[in-house]
């Protein structure tokens, strides 16, 4: 069966126009001050605030101890959900208990940023690397039982 190019004309159209209007979504910004951590809230109505945490942070990794800590703090009163929200630089950072992720849009993919390390300190996912000792005698493995075998 084939298709007349009027069909396909208007299915193009059609395409075009969902398209377009996905583009103008609205999407949150980030205050793109530069040195200023902002924590986000969401107060109740409805339009998001950005709290001013610190003044002078030289760096995103900075912003999201400082973000991490004010999560703390915030655990220990109880005024806190899963994650706290944050931005910096016009980046967005997501801390809970064991991470910060970080994301160039609300909206985006969160990519971890920096993970909880033993000692209580932020690293950078990977950074720290827990070897086992070697074993002192020979080392032997299991045969599994159900091996394909060659025809």
């Amino acid at each position: 069966m084939t298709m007349n190019w009027k069909a396909m004309a208007v299915m193009a159209l059609a395409g075009t126009a969902a398209f377009g209007l996905t583009a103008c979504e609205k999407r949150l910004k980030s205050p793109g001050e530069r040195g200023v951590c902002y924590s986000v809230g969401h107060p109740a109505s409805g339009e998001v605030k950005f709290n001013v945490i610190a003044r002078d942070v030289p760096t995103l990794e900075h912003c999201a101890v400082q973000l991490y800590n004010v999560r703390m703090q915030r655990l220990a009163t109880g005024t806190t959900s899963d994650w706290t929200e944050g931005s910096y630089g016009g980046s967005f950072l997501w801390a809970n208990n064991r991470e910060v992720r970080y994301s160039q849009h609300y909206e985006g993919p969160r990519l971890p940023f920096l993970v909880r390390a033993p000692g209580n300190r932020l690293v950078q996912p990977g950074s720290i690397v827990i070897e086992d000792e070697a074993p002192s005698g020979p080392v032997t493995v299991e045969l599994p039982d159900n091996l394909p075998t060659k025809p």
